[in-house]
């Protein structure tokens, strides 16, 4: 019955089949054309069943280069048979898979030279790929020099087409080396854009990049999954799962460049509606991605080519819109990108549904979508230099106008004492508002020049103006260097306030004093010079800080009896022909008081209050009130020398005091008042 069997095979081989001779010139053959094929719509038959009715089964012949059945018959068994002469001296031949990327079963029956029947699969017994060193089916052949009838079982979920080529060993091996060289090319080419877009990402906020750098990172798995290296990644998955795992990843790389495709396009900016379509579109990429697991093949592959030409002619439908009506530079540079990516995409698809009969190698959709990527890289690096150019004339114009904002606080500053906004708990003038205000204890310093309208009368306006100017420009900083601000400019004064201490506001009365006598000094020979006399009055209580005025004026002040007095204050030195006075309250609050010579004045019945209030004189340097002080006759003859310019002769009595009564706390604050004023007359004459 054997026998009978194969002399029919024999027979009726040669009655139906297109017979494929091999030569020795020749390396490769496709043999599309040589295919006939049946559909197994039971999926029952096996290789006997088809081996002993094959005069009887309904071969179709196969008219095109490549066997491509599209979705109609997916999921069936697909019986080819085609016959090979082999007139060459090799024995060694490969059937190989050329354009097939993960089919699910790939069977191979034949006879090879020993007479032996062969049978191969892709797939070991529990459906799991059988490893050759390949990334697609392929299956080396010993052929005899008589005719070999070859049956071939294939059965594809997603019906991707198949593609069948006969090599001799060497272009086996080449052409598989050459493939891997061309995937290794094309994903280093990819990486490299990967890393590429990162860096320039690393200098920039532009949102562009970030999206494109996901679609690049997301296209690289799917690369992979797509031209078969699922196998070698995930050897232990069975080629159902391979193939649902190259669907989703499909998926989702559209919806990445689709989300990439909004992005750059700005269609939120240009066309709203056109943004939720693009959007809508995204989100039923990512249902279909998950949704790829739970649908057979055939669905999810034919909802991929779907999705896939619908979203490309939709993005680059609204690009073009885009680019003729708004004339935006981001939508033609992408229209023009993206062009072989439309041409490559639109001729896999309709080869795909078999509307032309072409067959597309993998090379050339690959070097199509990879010129597409490249393209698209260098448009959102043209883009971003475009931004960078526009962001330094940007950063340019915003360095000048932060110089002007800088001078106009700087100015303002001058203005406004910004300690009071501080203590307000604001952090710059623009968050004060009208009311504003805050309780706290201070220190008030009034300062006054003396006869200042007599002394006016001898200069022009503007003389008074510069004289005011200087004499303010110079007593201010002392004031800033014991911790106080100068709150308000009053005319020929000024009044001051200090947070910290007692301590600061009379240190500070005190060098303001040392300052006007150096500058009377240094100015006593001029001629029809008068000196400059000051009055100082310091108080300490509780004020309240704050802002007055109107919504459209307003100003930082303080408010308080405490404020009133120390002026009142400042006003008795004409009375005691002092120079500075304290009230009893700031006295109270001074620590080391016998670091100065300090004595009381009088009791003074001050407007406002209730009682009597001490007045405390700080003494000025004046010889003729040494005697209401209890010091030793010593120490005034230290004073004596340093009235009469003599301060070389002053400090090196001092010194002599100072270790004759090391105790003498006045006596040191004096030593340090006396070497300041030194280092100013070094630097002033």
């Amino acid at each position: 019955m054997k026998i009978i069997s194969l002399l029919s095979l024999l027979v009726f081989s040669n009655l139906f089949s297109s017979n494929l001779y091999l030569q020795d010139n020749v390396n490769n053959y496709d043999i599309g054309e040589y295919l006939y094929y049946y559909i197994d719509t039971t999926n029952q038959l096996k290789y006997h069943d088809i081996l002993n009715n094959l005069n009887k089964i309904p071969f179709k012949k196969n008219k095109n280069k490549t066997l491509n059945l599209g979705y109609e018959w997916a999921g069936k068994n697909i019986w080819i048979k085609f016959n090979v002469i082999n007139n060459s001296k090799n024995d060694i031949w490969y059937i190989d898979s050329q354009g097939s990327l993960t089919p699910d079963r790939l069977e191979l029956y034949y006879k090879n030279k020993n007479n032996e029947n062969i049978s191969i699969s892709n797939l070991d017994s529990l459906g799991f790929h059988i490893s050759n060193g390949d990334i697609k089916p392929s299956f080396k052949c010993l052929f005899g020099n008589d005719t070999t009838l070859i049956l071939l079982k294939f059965n594809e979920g997603s019906s991707t087409p198949l593609p069948l080529q006969i090599k001799t060993e060497e272009k086996y091996r080449h052409d598989n080396n050459l493939t891997f060289f061309i995937h290794a090319l094309i994903i280093g080419a990819i990486i490299g854009l990967l890393l590429y877009n990162i860096a320039l990402s690393l200098s920039t906020s532009e949102i562009n990049y970030i999206v494109y750098i996901i679609t690049l990172t997301i296209f690289i798995p799917q690369y992979l999954m797509y031209f078969g290296f699922g196998k070698i990644l995930f050897p232990n998955f069975s080629m159902i799962i391979l193939e649902k795992i190259k669907l989703s990843t499909m998926y989702l790389w559209f919806c990445s460049y689709f989300a990439f495709a909004a992005s750059f396009l700005k269609l939120k900016k240009y066309n709203k509606t056109y943004y939720h379509i693009i959007i809508a579109t995204i989100l039923i990429g990512i249902i279909l991605t998950f949704s790829t697991f739970s649908l057979k093949n055939q669905i999810a592959g034919k909802g991929t080519i779907f999705y896939m030409f619908f979203g490309i002619i939709l993005v680059y439908s609204m690009a073009f819109t885009i680019s003729f009506k708004h004339k935006s530079s981001q939508s033609i540079i992408f229209s023009l990108s993206g062009i072989p990516f439309v041409i490559a995409f639109t001729i896999i698809a309709v080869a795909f549904f078999g509307i032309i009969d072409i067959f597309i190698p993998v090379w050339m959709a690959v070097a199509l979508l990879g010129i597409q990527l490249v393209l698209h890289s260098f448009s959102i690096t043209y883009q971003v230099e475009a931004y960078k150019k526009q962001n330094l004339n940007a950063l340019r114009n915003m360095k000048l106008e932060s110089k002007k904002n800088v001078k106009l606080i700087t100015t303002f500053k001058k203005f406004v004492p910004f300690e009071l906004i501080d203590s307000l708990n604001r952090r710059d003038i623009t968050e004060t508002k009208l009311g504003d205000h805050v309780e706290k204890f201070m220190t008030v310093l009034f300062l006054d020049i003396r006869n200042y309208s007599d002394f006016a009368e001898t200069m022009a306006p503007k003389d008074n103006f510069i004289f005011l100017n200087t004499f303010l420009n110079r007593m201010e900083p002392i004031v800033k260097q014991h911790k106080g601000y100068v709150n308000k400019f009053e005319g020929d004064g000024f009044m001051a306030l200090f947070d910290e201490s007692v301590m600061d506001a009379v240190k500070c009365a005190n060098q303001l004093l040392d300052k006007v006598y150096i500058h009377n000094y240094l100015k006593r020979n001029d001629v029809d010079y008068k000196p400059i006399e000051i009055g100082i009055g310091i108080n300490s209580g509780h004020v309240m800080k704050g802002i007055i005025g109107s919504n459209t004026r307003m100003e930082g002040t303080v408010i308080s009896e405490t404020v009133n007095l120390a002026s009142r204050v400042e006003q008795l030195n004409k009375k005691f022909k002092s120079s500075i006075l304290l009230s009893e309250f700031s006295w109270l609050k001074l620590n080391k008081k016998n670091q100065f010579l300090i004595r009381k004045v009088s009791e003074e019945n001050i407007r406002g209050k209730s009682r009597a209030i001490d007045i405390y004189e700080l003494y000025n340097n004046n010889e003729d009130g040494l005697s209401n002080y209890n010091i030793q006759e010593e120490f005034k003859e230290i004073i004596y020398n340093y009235n009469k310019f003599d301060f070389k002769n002053a400090l090196k009595l001092l010194s002599e005091y100072i270790n004759k009564y090391p105790n003498s706390l006045y006596a040191q604050e004096y030593l340090n008042r006396f070497n300041k004023q030194l280092e100013i007359l070094k630097t002033s004459i």
